[in-house]
């Protein structure tokens, strides 16, 4: 993974591992639930704007994904293969990855509080 990435995921404050039975970086994205059965997310790399040499304008923001809500005991909903464009591929030179998606609104830290599913200790991240 190149520095480009690393500091973009660190601006966005977003966790990430390197997955070796997989080869490839899993990315912890947080997402909130929009209907029923959807959540919605802000991915890191993807924006709606973008200059003829392929960098992002400084004002444009982040484009939002979508993914079925199917939460596990601990709040993750699931993996997510990455659809970013080939723009966005190559402006960051995207290493093999997938996010993994999580509920912002489940993690809690001390007693603030307990959700209906136990809380995600952020270090295991």
């Amino acid at each position: 993974m190149n520095e480009k990435i690393k500091n973009q995921l660190f601006k966005k404050n977003i966790f990430y591992k390197y997955d070796e039975e997989n080869k490839l970086y899993c990315i912890y994205v947080p997402c909130k639930k929009i209907q029923t059965n959807e959540v919605a997310f802000d991915c890191p790399f993807c924006f709606d704007r973008y200059k003829k040499c392929g960098e992002p304008f400084k004002n444009s923001i982040s484009v939002k994904h979508f993914h079925g809500y199917t939460p596990d005991a601990s709040g993750n909903i699931g993996s997510r293969t990455p659809h970013c464009s080939w723009q966005t591929r190559r402006y960051w030179d995207l290493p093999p990855f997938e996010f993994h998606l999580f509920d912002k609104f489940l993690i809690t830290t001390g007693n603030q509080g307990s959700p209906s599913t136990p809380p995600v200790n952020i270090a295991d991240l």
